[in-house]
């Protein structure tokens, strides 16, 4: 316990001569505190302590290569280091927080709308949606964006974070994943469906097709369908901070996957067992109507968090946002002020948090 309490309070430590064993111990001391602990070696002996931290790295080198063996990842040169955690390792959790967040609000608007309407059906068990469309919701028409999310999203350039190591502690100190913003998501999810289903069900009774029929359930749930998926993917532009022509792509892709499910699903009388949505597709692209709650979905569903992501980042904005705005005036050739490192982090952006062993 003396030894835990001293290493709390040192910057850096040199423990010599200690065997393998002692050196995954001094590792999972630290991380019964709940700290997140990087074992980092090269030879055999290391090797145990590698597998005891939370992640282990091992070097490529003359000794064997048993440490790259065991480790989670393996690197050429021990000056790697800096880049495999500050770039790579930061970049991961900001690609895991959006896609966890984002992944949990799309499936709570599906879900949401489908409570709703149990309100209006007297809680009869009748559901709005085909299960077919439930279905593919989430391995077709909202697969791509999460995907896309989860491995080319970069929040800022590469060579900003390694200049900048306020950006990496911001996110280590849970500024991207933590219960303030899951509640955010949450709360955009219920706003989201509330809007979604009691102005699509305030508007539809009195609505029929082109043909003149008076549209039914089945008509009803692929409208509040179309809804759901058209603020989902809009809500997945929104938060996508590097445009290139992947998201671009994915997000074309997507609609146009749901437009063709729809036209071709409802082609058939009965697929597999299931009627429910002959016909329906020509007649609903097929109505003004339609493509006017599309876009009231995309656009006018979206304007409040737009206009609060536009307060946040002009009123509060964090070190990121900061950073990001110089970066794009700079880039611009306008003059900015120069962004600088936090009194606790050095100018040269070396963090002390070494154990050596």
């Amino acid at each position: 316990e003396d030894l835990l309490h001293l290493g709390l309070l040192a910057t850096s430590a040199i423990c010599c001569r200690v065997t393998p064993i002692q050196k995954a111990a001094v590792v999972a001391m630290f991380q019964r505190l709940g700290h997140a602990a990087i074992a980092v070696g090269d030879g055999a002996n290391d090797v145990s302590m590698i597998q005891e931290g939370t992640v282990g790295i091992g070097i490529m080198g003359l000794e064997g290569s048993q440490a790259e063996l065991a480790s989670d990842y393996a690197i050429p040169k021990f000056r790697h280091l800096v880049r495999l955690v500050a770039v790579h390792g930061r970049y991961c959790l900001v690609r895991n927080a959006v896609l966890i967040q984002y992944s949990f609000y799309k499936n709570m608007v599906l879900a949401l709308t489908q409570v709703f309407y149990a309100f209006q059906n007297g809680f009869s068990g009748q559901t709005l949606f085909d299960s077919w469309t439930m279905t593919v919701f989430n391995i077709l028409f909202t697969a791509l964006m999460p995907l896309i999310l989860g491995i080319f999203e970069k929040d800022v350039p590469e060579e900003l974070i390694e200049g900048n190591p306020r950006l990496f502690r911001d996110l280590s100190q849970g500024q991207g994943f933590r219960p303030v913003t899951l509640g955010f998501w949450g709360l955009a999810s219920v706003l989201h469906a509330v809007c979604i289903h009691y102005l699509i069900s305030a508007t539809f009774p009195q609505s029929d097709t082109k043909a003149g029929h008076t549209a039914g359930i089945w008509t009803e749930g692929s409208i509040t369908m179309t809804a759901v998926i058209v603020v989902a993917l809009a809500k997945s532009a929104l938060v996508t901070r590097t445009w290139t022509w992947i998201p671009a792509m994915g997000l074309l892709l997507s609609l146009l996957a749901y437009i063709v499910f729809e036209l071709i699903y409802s082609a058939f009388p009965i697929f597999f067992g299931s009627g429910n949505y002959y016909a329906v597709g020509p007649a609903l692209f097929g109505d003004v109507k339609f493509y006017l709650w599309s876009v009231f979905a995309g656009v006018g569903m979206l304007m409040p968090d737009l206009a609060t992501m536009y307060a946040q980042r002009q009123f509060r904005p964090t070190y990121r946002q900061v950073v990001q705005s110089a970066h794009a005036q700079r880039q611009k050739g306008q003059p900015c002020n120069r962004v600088s490192a936090p009194p606790s982090i050095s100018e040269d952006g070396h963090l002390p948090i070494a154990v050596h062993l």
